[in-house]
């Protein structure tokens, strides 16, 4: 049960930090900016557009 339970919980990071590399969901290239100095990686594919509103 806690294996599960951490593999939720971490879920969100699964493309922290790998922009190039290929989405693990639909193996589009994860994009990255860096607004503000901080880094965000995300998925063109599986995220259009609900990045910023």
């Amino acid at each position: 049960m806690g294996e599960t339970i951490n593999e939720k919980v971490r879920d969100f990071l699964k493309v922290h930090r790998k922009g190039g590399q290929p989405c693990p969901r639909c193996g589009a290239t994860i994009a990255e900016i860096e607004p503000n100095g901080r880094i965000t990686s995300y998925c063109r594919t599986c995220q259009p557009g609900g990045l910023f509103k």
